[in-house]
């Protein structure tokens, strides 16, 4: 029964906020989503009993209420899906037969992990010679009070550092765009991965809009 809970809260947020684009509508319900259940405790996957990961819950429980006013947003463009499908190898021909028009790849390959999504995965290889971090880059558009100040508060799993800069995202009634770099920095000797291979946590900012981060390792 999700789909339709969903798209009926897609569609008013859509009658609420007319200008939301699809990608403003489902970030507001990805980062204001709770990740607990009736009782505030964390979610459990009822076959094994362990806490739940994004890989069982999702972004979380649907909130419409706290949709509505979801603080920042996270927005993707047509051209931000083009380079997206760029990066990842797909060529002119096959992207055309999505846009319906000569696509243009840049010149430089993107990292398909800077698709403005609110969530990240930062892949790692298990051997020690692979990389130890990875670095990701995301815009938010301020949809809430003209005059904010947000501030990052992480929750990282053990083994695992993530650092966000700036520090600190001032939007004023001029300035309703910023964009700030998460790092994601693996420690291979303390990371302890769930059944499913993975650690996550997140990281949260003001009005409680959170998004969560992912260390895989392969």
């Amino acid at each position: 029964m999700a789909a339709p809970h969903v798209s009926g809260a897609a569609a008013l947020l859509k009658s609420a906020h007319p200008d939301w684009s699809p990608a403003v509508i489902r970030s507001a319900m990805m980062t204001t989503a709770g990740i607990t259940n009736n009782q505030n405790k964390t979610m459990t996957d009822e076959a094994t009993g362990n806490p739940s990961t994004p890989y069982d819950l999702g972004a979380g429980h649907l909130n419409l209420d706290r949709a509505m006013d979801p603080g920042l947003v996270y927005d993707i463009t047509g051209e931000d899906y083009v380079r997206f499908l760029c990066s990842v190898g797909y060529g002119p021909r096959v992207i055309q037969v999505i846009t319906r028009s000569p696509p243009k790849c840049p010149g430089k390959k993107t990292s398909p992990g800077n698709l403005n999504y609110p969530s990240i995965a930062a892949l790692f290889p298990t051997s020690s010679a692979g990389p130890s971090s990875k670095t990701f880059i995301r815009t938010v558009t301020n949809v809430g009070q003209p005059n904010a100040v947000y501030r990052p508060m992480i929750e990282a799993p053990k083994g695992v550092k993530v650092t966000v800069k700036p520090s600190k995202l001032v939007f004023t009634e001029a300035v309703k765009k910023r964009s700030y770099l998460v790092t994601v920095a693996v420690d291979r000797s303390n990371i302890v991965l769930g059944e499913s291979g993975v650690c996550s946590g997140r990281y949260i900012g003001a009005m409680g809009s959170s998004m969560w981060f992912g260390a895989p390792l392969w």
